[in-house]
């Protein structure tokens, strides 16, 4: 399924999706943040216009991975221009930094995204699925599928460090300094599991079903269970 048309189909709706609920957070702080709306609502329609690219994608192109790995990451850079304007100035970055997080946000965020790994492969374990087989990402000997299945998920995880950054919750004291950038202490993971512990029970509406977010997670992974079931694959779809 990963390696044929309909594994390019699915992984092409999960990035849509991504890109749908980063549009959705943009939109509400253009609301709540007057001053920036006009520059938000800009970008804005930038994302909607990436949405209509990769749509048109043909789902049977060879290498569509990386034809949607760039365009994916031309609409990574416009939404985290964006974040950088509806979260106080203390907390923006410039860029995006992994091991270490460059700043208090890539440090937190690095870590929800980390929490959140292990609640995906969690899901995807419990329909059944083998976590190693990817459609997008295809590193050998890692499971893929987490990297993939995580992307549309994303844009809810980032909600939570936002909402918590224009609360001033992360203090220094929250962080250790190291060559490099930060990492997040004692503390400062105290703080994050309760808050991500409470926020991923937080109930919301995803695809006109409305229950916890872990639990569309779940929902989510059976969902791509019975996609999977349900296809028959043919070897001229095979890529």
């Amino acid at each position: 399924f990963m390696k044929s048309v309909y594994g390019n189909k699915w992984i092409t709706q999960q990035i849509i999706q991504k890109i749908k609920l980063q549009c959705i957070t943009l939109k509400r702080w253009a609301k709540i943040l007057p001053s920036t709306a006009s520059i938000l609502e800009e970008n804005i329609l930038k994302l909607e216009d990436y949405i209509s690219v990769i749509k048109l994608l043909d789902a049977k192109q060879i290498n569509l991975d990386k034809t949607i790995m760039g365009l994916e990451g031309n609409t990574a850079r416009i939404y985290y221009k964006c974040v950088n304007l509806i979260i106080p100035e203390t907390y923006r970055f410039e860029k995006r930094s992994r091991q270490p997080g460059a700043d208090y946000f890539n440090v937190v965020l690095n870590y929800l995204y980390g929490l959140t790994y292990g609640k995906v492969t969690k899901a995807l374990h419990a329909a059944g699925l083998d976590t190693y087989v990817g459609a997008l990402h295809k590193t050998a000997h890692k499971e893929t599928l987490v990297f993939d299945f995580i992307e549309s998920f994303r844009p809810i995880v980032d909600r939570l460090l936002i909402d918590t950054c224009n609360e001033h919750l992360w203090q220094p004291q929250h962080f250790n300094t190291i060559e490099g950038g930060y990492l997040i202490n004692k503390e400062g993971k105290k703080l994050l599991f309760t808050s991500y512990s409470d926020f991923i029970k937080k109930r919301i509406n995803w695809k006109q079903k409305v229950t916890t977010i872990e639990n569309h997670m779940f929902h989510e992974a059976r969902r791509l269970r019975i996609e999977i079931e349900n296809t028959k694959i043919h070897v001229s779809d095979i890529l």
